[in-house]
């Protein structure tokens, strides 16, 4: 999956730091192998990352 955004800056001359946070969840099973018996699972996911941009008119 890949999540996209668009960032318009206004004539407000600055600079700004942005944080953005994603989380999840992943789910499957997997089937016997060897000595391991079949399980079904269920994971959290995510990530989170800062940038920082300077607006000049």
């Amino acid at each position: 999956m890949t999540l996209c955004w668009d960032l318009h800056a206004c004539l407000t001359e600055g600079v700004y730091t942005f944080e953005i946070g994603a989380e999840g969840l992943v789910s499957g099973s997997l089937e016997p192998w060897k000595d391991y018996p079949a399980y079904d699972y269920l994971d959290a996911i995510g990530g989170s990352g800062s940038f920082t941009i300077e607006v000049a008119a």
